[in-house]
């Protein structure tokens, strides 16, 4: 009795701090640390190292002979699902998103629930936490195989990030006009980029930890864009899981507002 008691207390007072203030804090920190880096302006020069069709890329997003912004605050609503059959679940979301630091906080909260989940990538670490307002913690993922889904969930969404992609962060091989590998900087989480005719970014494809187990491949696809501020940016992403019994598409995310240069995170949401 006594140790079943002690396990649930302990299991409270591990989630009793509310997620939202977490978040709100963590965001924080990366918005700052993002506009204490010295602000970019891509030239030629710097693209002559880069494969071919990013070069077309920098070029049509308005990337290049600008400033380029620092950090970006997203407002998404999307929807999602569990496993192959599964209710899909809608969503509203907020992103934060910065190069320098390398980093991303993503929050949602399902609709009509109080259940809320936190994605992030944050000094070199991944997490991933569903949690039932401010106790109960539904779902907590964190460690290598995190490190490596929550990275290249990174490099597959750079593209919301004008410049992002001739970052000092993403080290770069060419593959052919259409295609080309990237990789985290200091890490092995690597993909490749493949771009449609037009130019725009396409899809980023890897092999991803499904579980602690496994790698499963992988891919991100962007689609619709708009213009913000001058750059051209996306409003659709998408992710699938590519199993060999068939693909399973399980997110779906639109994007609503870019923010660039944001000193603050969002207010607060209720847990």
């Amino acid at each position: 009795m006594f140790r079943w008691l002690a396990s649930l207390l302990a299991l409270l007072t591990g989630c009793a701090g509310s997620l939202t203030d977490q978040v709100h804090d963590t965001s924080a920190r990366v918005i700052e640390a993002s506009l204490d880096a010295e602000q970019r302006t891509l030239t030629e020069a710097d693209l002559v190292e880069l494969p071919a069709p990013v070069q077309r890329y920098l070029h049509r997003c308005g990337a290049v002979g600008h400033p380029l912004p620092r950090n970006v605050r997203l407002q998404q609503t999307g929807r999602i699902h569990t496993e192959p059959g599964a209710k899909w679940m809608e969503f509203h979301s907020q992103q934060y998103f910065a190069a320098e630091p390398t980093a991303f906080v993503w929050y949602a909260r399902v609709d009509g629930s109080r259940v809320h989940v936190v994605d992030q990538y944050v000094d070199g670490e991944g997490l991933l936490r569903v949690q039932l307002g401010s106790l109960l913690r539904l779902a907590n993922a964190e460690g290598p195989t995190a490190d490596q889904g929550e990275g290249l969930r990174y490099l597959g969404e750079l593209v919301v990030l004008p410049g992002a992609l001739a970052s000092p962060v993403v080290q770069w091989e060419a593959i052919d006009e259409r295609s080309a590998r990237l990789t985290l900087a200091g890490t092995d989480y690597s993909g490749v980029l493949v771009f449609d005719e037009a130019g725009d970014p396409l899809r980023f494809e890897a092999e991803r930890y499904h579980d602690e187990q496994s790698l499963v491949p992988w891919s991100g696809t962007v689609a619709g864009w708009k213009e913000v501020d001058g750059f051209r940016v996306p409003t659709e992403l998408h992710a699938t899981w590519h199993h060999p019994e068939g693909d399973d598409e399980y997110v779906f995310i639109e994007v609503h507002s870019f923010e660039f240069d944001a000193t603050e995170p969002f207010e607060r949401d209720g847990a």
